[in-house]
């Protein structure tokens, strides 16, 4: 499979699981993917906007607004504070490395166990 249909069956992934965003989703988990992430650094390697960073990420991860947790319908990042306290650090969860294997992007040897 190539890297371009690889991308594609990776964008349709996340339309089917109602996850709207594209090729800056697409390309924020793969950024992910290669490690854990700031959203200055996904700014930096997307060349995107905080908002637009924000927005995509939003519709990935767990988050809470007005005291209520909001959880996304698919949760593929999971968002952790780190010690300074004012920046989030991104990792994936165990759905997005699946997702990632039925895409082509991760081999089956990538494949967290349950």
């Amino acid at each position: 499979m190539t890297d371009i249909q690889k991308t594609a069956r990776l964008i349709n992934l996340l339309r089917i699981n109602g996850i709207q965003g594209g090729l800056l989703a697409a390309e924020v988990l793969s950024f992910i993917a290669s490690g854990p992430r700031t959203y200055k650094e996904l700014e930096k390697y997307t060349n995107s906007s905080n908002g637009e960073i924000s927005k995509v990420i939003n519709k990935m991860t767990p988050r809470e607004k007005d005291g209520e947790v909001l959880e996304p319908r698919l949760p593929l990042l999971v968002r952790k504070k780190q010690k300074n306290g004012r920046s989030y650090e991104l990792t994936l969860s165990r759905t997005a490395h699946n997702i990632l294997v039925e895409s082509g992007y991760y081999g089956p040897e990538n494949v967290l166990s349950e």
